[in-house]
């Protein structure tokens, strides 16, 4: 977000005084889109170092040693970076979820999967519907099975299948008979 916006205002600068000195608007255009892509790309690439070394030494080197708690607040310092780059606060929520998820610490885990960028967690934001289920929480669970659907852009019948059975055990059977002849 910063890094759109500094982008955008130091070509849009140099592209003004371009513009006064030279009289034409195809070079401060092209000088421009040229300026926003390069400050873009390394402005994006010095933050991406930044966070390569935040999840990289310290954080991998206390998930080995066994110190969770350790590792999500050193991660939990990462937050400062979401306000320059795009998807960044939702990454480190997949990493702290994905942390707690594999050292099973399944209630902390579900608050950081359920915030996360679901691409970039996998099988993990699949199985919260299963949590939901677990937990008799049919509401949830109907909307979390909707969200994986959607997420997968396929209609699969086993999906749709569980869908069913939590809105039969939910007692919901008008979207019930909705959802059947999708199977």
């Amino acid at each position: 977000m910063y890094t759109l916006i500094i982008s955008v205002a130091v070509s849009t600068a140099l592209s003004l005084g371009l513009y006064f000195l030279t009289y034409s608007i195809f070079w401060p255009l092209v000088l421009m889109v040229v300026g926003i892509l390069g400050l873009n790309f390394f402005i994006g690439k010095k933050m991406l170092n930044k966070l390569t070394a935040l999840f990289g030494g310290a954080v991998e080197k206390d998930i080995q040693a066994n110190r969770v708690e350790k590792a999500v607040e050193k991660l939990k310092s990462g937050y400062d970076y979401a306000k320059w780059q795009f998807m960044v606060k939702e990454q480190i929520d997949s990493q702290i979820g994905i942390i707690y998820y594999t050292n099973k610490q399944f209630e902390k885990a579900a608050p950081y999967l359920e915030n996360a960028f679901s691409k970039k967690t996998g099988w993990l934001w699949q199985c919260m519907p299963l949590r939901h289920i677990k937990q008799a929480t049919w509401a949830r669970s109907e909307r979390s099975w909707i969200r994986v659907s959607r997420e997968l852009r396929k209609r699969l019948s086993c999906i749709v299948f569980m869908l069913g059975f939590c809105l039969r055990k939910g007692g919901i059977k008008r979207r019930l008979l909705k959802c059947l002849p999708r199977v």
